[in-house]
């Protein structure tokens, strides 16, 4: 499913996997559907929707799903819009998710990058300073990485910094209920006007409208984008 707001069901898709597909053509068969829909909404997370199977058989399908970085599965009969929000909006898994979709997106990242900008988005998540993420990678100062990254074609550190700390708040946002002054204030921002700015910032949004969407790639979309436009990543990408 491409997820985007809720309140717009043209941006949305369902891929259903039939049931009548014996053991030794599910893999294949989830694998190709993936990537045709990965390259057609590299903007949306992919969600796969099971009809009436076996519990043996929705067992094998989440397997594959999780390896192949599936973000939830929609079983028949349940509320599409409370099942998704509890399974697209948790943190724990999005360094590695995003990650993969810079690689779906054809963002091609060294190896020195790649680790750079995995310890910056784990920092970020425990609202650890950039500045001492930096010392602690032991790779050369904030502006020795910034020097290697635009060698690369790729947005400085700080900026790394600020999506990460935005596409948590994303997800927090979209998932817990309450005050957005509350919220603010959870994720360690002063007041609500704070997190606004910062949103608005990187994603050219407020916080009311990405509430209505479930997800964060469609917003990393939006940054990545965003930022080609100024010139940075590679022209391939």
């Amino acid at each position: 499913m491409a997820a985007a707001a809720l309140d717009s069901p043209e941006n949305r898709e369902i891929a259903t996997l039939g049931a009548g597909l014996k053991s030794s053509q599910l893999a294949p068969a989830l694998v190709d559907r993936v990537r045709d829909l990965r390259s057609r909404f590299p903007a949306h997370p992919i969600v796969l929707r099971l009809g009436s199977v076996s519990e043996r058989y929705a067992v094998e399908i989440g397997r594959l799903a999780a390896e192949h970085r599936v973000r939830g599965i929609l079983i028949d009969g349940e509320d599409v819009e409370a099942s998704l929000r509890r399974q697209l909006t948790g943190r724990e898994h999005l360094v590695e998710d995003f990650l993969a979709w810079l690689s779906c997106c054809t963002v091609r990242l060294s190896d020195f990058s790649r680790f750079v900008i995995e310890r910056i988005f784990r920092a970020a998540l425990q609202h650890e300073p950039l500045s001492k993420t930096v010392r602690q990678l032991g790779v050369g100062s904030e502006s020795t990485i910034r020097d290697r990254f635009r060698i690369e074609g790729l947005p400085s550190p700080r900026k790394w910094r600020r999506l990460a700390e935005a596409l948590y708040a994303v997800l927090w946002i979209q998932r817990e209920t309450g005050s957005l002054f509350a919220q603010a204030r959870e994720l360690g921002y002063s007041d609500a006007s704070a997190l606004s700015h910062q949103l608005a910032g990187v994603f050219s949004a407020r916080p009311g409208t990405i509430r209505q969407t479930i997800g964060w790639e469609w917003w990393a979309h939006v940054w990545l984008l965003n930022r080609k436009a100024r010139g940075e990543f590679p022209r391939e990408c």
